[in-house]
């Protein structure tokens, strides 16, 4: 068993006891509790329950059996992603994945505290220095390495008082964060309105982009009239090479709304030592769909090809579409972003799991189609007010970041004994 010293770096101050871990809590496993509560412990907000979160992603078994239970009260430490900060007391009871740590409490401090205290990002870096593997994926924590730490703790008054001050601060700076977020979320909803009504040639969405001609003239476009559609070659997955040493492979984990993203995990092609059709090979203003799940929370994976995007090649899963007339595809780019595109398809694609739309349902699409001047004019002006919507969303980004970063340093502050909590009531933020 480690014996581990309290984290490095830290002036804890004069009186607070050194404790071990193991002289407070018992490994316990109690499985075979299949009615209790689901539980889950999130590095954001420690252990709760599972069915509070939307965005769950863990999988439950089938077999509950294999659960184990917990109470209130009781440690609950994520073995893989503990690194990571998913460690927490629990303020419920319920049943928790078999794959966790879980301790039983026999100390009397205040469990409030202590939760602030091991979801620090004092202990968080502890974690991580404990933990053992070869990648993030495969790194984890073993109880005895648990075991071996040790907390610094101050008189239980004491620890009282910080709890309630890091439940009321980082209360106020979660509100703050919330409201910054919908304000994001609530542009983004305000800019897709405006586009749905913008392609359909709605008169006051067309006056609110300055767009001062009508659609009166309008006619009726259908993709595959205009447009050549490509779908992405089948290239062999044993002849991918590394980016830095082939001309990269346009995915569709590549595509995303409204932009090209090379920094997901990207491959590439030999083309000196296999060649391939000159289709296959992307040109700048290409209008690229992804082809499975074509709908994410973001919108539809739909993008044009930039000269930075440049050289690629088109894989499967894929479409390309290319302009064969004078229609142009910097427009249909906002049309097949529309929920309009997402409407008249939705119901026709392919797959459960993995919902999948064909060349063919894409080229079927028909759409109110301007002049190709305007047309372009359009895109403009389009494009000008999704840079100003992501502008602002980029602020609040930012701004998220840095109430994120002092929330972070706030709690760390706190419960080390770095800020006189008597004093720091209101702190600004």
């Amino acid at each position: 068993m480690s014996t581990y010293e309290l984290p490095a770096g830290i002036k804890w101050p004069e009186g607070w006891r050194n404790v071990p871990l193991w002289a407070m809590f018992d490994r316990i496993k109690d499985v075979g509790h299949p009615g209790e509560e689901m539980l889950s412990v999130y590095r954001e907000y420690g252990v709760i329950k599972k069915s509070s979160r939307d965005d769950n992603t863990n999988q439950t078994a089938e077999n509950r059996d294999i659960y184990q239970l917990i109470d209130e009260g009781w440690l609950v430490v994520n073995r893989m992603k503990a690194w990571q900060g998913s460690v927490g007391i629990s303020p419920l009871r319920g049943i928790v994945s078999g794959h966790y740590i879980c301790f039983r409490p026999r100390h009397g401090e205040d469990p409030r505290f202590l939760d602030w205290l091991l979801r620090s990002g004092v202990y968080t870096l502890e974690y991580a220095r404990m933990s053992r593997g070869v990648r993030p994926g495969q790194i984890e924590i073993d109880n005895d390495e648990l075991h071996g730490l040790r907390i610094a703790l101050p008189p239980y008054g004491e620890q009282r008082r910080i709890a309630d001050f890091l439940d009321a601060e980082t209360a106020r700076i979660d509100r703050i964060i919330a409201i910054r977020q919908q304000q994001s979320a609530l542009g983004a909803q305000r800019f897709s309105l405006l586009l749905d009504g913008v392609v359909i040639g709605d008169a006051d969405a067309l006056a609110e982009i300055e767009y001062s001609k009508g659609s009166t003239a309008w006619s009726i476009g259908k993709v595959t009239r205009l447009f050549d559609i490509v779908p992405g070659y089948a290239f062999a997955s044993e002849g991918f090479v590394e980016s830095e040493v082939g001309t990269r492979l346009l995915r569709g984990i590549n595509v995303a709304p409204g932009r090209i993203d090379w920094e997901a995990e990207t491959v590439a092609w030999d083309l000196e030592s296999s060649p391939v059709e000159r289709r296959f090979h992307l040109r700048r203003d290409d209008l690229v769909v992804g082809m499975d799940r074509p709908w994410i929370s973001g919108g539809t994976r739909v993008a044009l090809i930039r000269k930075t995007d440049l050289p690629s090649l088109l894989l499967q899963r894929v479409a390309c579409i290319r302009s064969r007339s004078t229609s142009t595809t910097r427009y249909l780019r906002w049309v097949l972003g529309s929920s309009h595109f997402q409407v008249a398809l939705e119901a026709e694609t392919t797959g459960v799991s993995v919902p999948h739309i064909s060349a063919e349902q894409i080229g079927a699409f028909m759409y109110r189609l301007p002049s190709p001047d305007n047309q372009m004019l359009l895109a403009d002006l389009l494009q000008s007010h999704d840079d100003l919507r992501n502008a602002q969303a980029e602020l609040v980004n930012r701004q998220l970041a840095v109430l994120a970063e002092r929330r972070q340093a706030l709690i760390t502050a706190a419960v080390t004994g770095q800020v006189d909590i008597t004093t720091a009531r209101g702190v600004a933020v």
